[in-house]
């Protein structure tokens, strides 16, 4: 079998090249939607950097086979992308078979359809007109499994970056570990992860192939629906409290963001019969879509020696280190709702 996080079946290959055909100029409108939210995280970025986003070093975990951000965030950086799957930017035999291999029969024939039908350069061609470019840069493709480990240097780069990926990985404390490893000290953190809670947490493809209404809400945390739900791709199950817990151990001070779509529509679905079938979840985890944790390393701490015994020396360090805090003021409150 393939080793890919998703699941795609022959009839969801169908639905999303159905629903690519159907929107026409609704492509456009997403990825303007799209590149807006983008806008907004690379506006965080900066502010956590204390500088623009130009000639650095920035890594995507987890780009998918368009590469949209990694492209957008190669305007002015040398970007690296890491995936799990072989991405094919091009439809060379030898390429596509390899990819087949890697990704499975599936991911390919879903790729190779949106290629047929102009879907990949349409959505090209959007995220380059969002963008203010006529085009955009392919990124340094790399082939991994960040759970397993990255083939990168340590800290080599000055952004870490990935959207919707952690919630898809069955190790997301070892992938934030790899991921801090090859952060420069100075270099900036931002981990977006689309909630298990959330209405369409459950990603099924009918929610975002224009069918969610076929879905009860919250479908997939409720006993008697959650028969009804087919999910598209491997899903961790994690919740807001399990990542929190992870953040605050592995990056200490992360600022956390909390973004939710839609939320009056979604207040108004939570009627008091529903509330009682979701009686273990609260209206943060419910409403909130995507939660997002940005963090800056530590900065090294220079060896100082002082003309005092070694003992005294080793401990007057530590003492120091254990005094610094785990990462500079953030400019942001630590929790915002957006």
């Amino acid at each position: 079998m393939a080793l890919t996080y998703s699941t795609f079946g022959l009839l969801q290959v169908l639905r999303q090249a159905a629903f690519a055909l159907r929107r026409g100029d609704g492509l456009r409108q997403e990825v303007e939607v799209l590149a807006a939210r983008l806008r907004r995280d690379q506006a965080r970025m900066r502010a956590f950097l204390g500088r623009e986003l130009r000639g650095l070093d920035v890594l995507e975990l987890g780009p998918g086979q368009h590469c949209a951000r990694a492209r957008v965030l190669g305007q002015h950086n040398r970007v690296t992308a890491v995936d799990l799957d072989e991405v094919l930017l091009g439809v060379h035999p030898r390429a596509v078979v390899e990819a087949a291999r890697k990704n499975g029969a599936g991911r390919v024939v879903k790729t190779l359809a949106r290629k047929a039908l102009g879907v990949d350069r349409a959505m090209r061609r959007a995220w380059a007109e969002a963008a203010g470019a006529r085009s955009l840069p392919d990124p340094r493709l790399v082939r991994a499994d960040v759970c397993a480990g990255l083939p990168l240097a340590p800290d080599s780069f000055d952004v870490v970056a990935s959207w919707s990926v952690f919630e898809h990985l069955p190790d997301p404390a070892r992938a934030l570990e790899h991921a801090i490893a090859v952060l420069r000290p100075g270099g900036v953190l931002c981990i977006g992860i689309h909630l298990f809670t959330a209405n369409n947490g459950h990603h099924d493809i009918r929610a975002f192939t224009g069918d969610e209404g076929a879905l009860p809400p919250w479908a997939h945390l409720r006993p008697g629906t959650r028969h009804l739900v087919r999910p598209s791709a491997v899903l961790n199950g994690w919740r807001l409290s399990q990542w929190r817990a992870l953040f605050e151990a592995k990056a200490p001070g992360a600022a956390e963001f909390q973004e939710r779509y839609g939320e009056d529509r979604l207040r108004e679905a939570l009627t008091p019969e529903l509330r009682a079938e979701l009686v273990g979840y609260d209206d943060e985890e419910l409403l909130t879509v995507d939660v997002f944790y940005l963090w800056r390393k530590p900065a090294a701490v220079p060896v100082v020696r002082p003309a005092i015994p070694v003992v005294a020396a080793v401990h007057e360090a530590a003492t120091a280190s254990q005094a610094r805090p785990a990462a500079p003021p953030a400019p942001v409150d630590p929790v915002r709702v957006a």
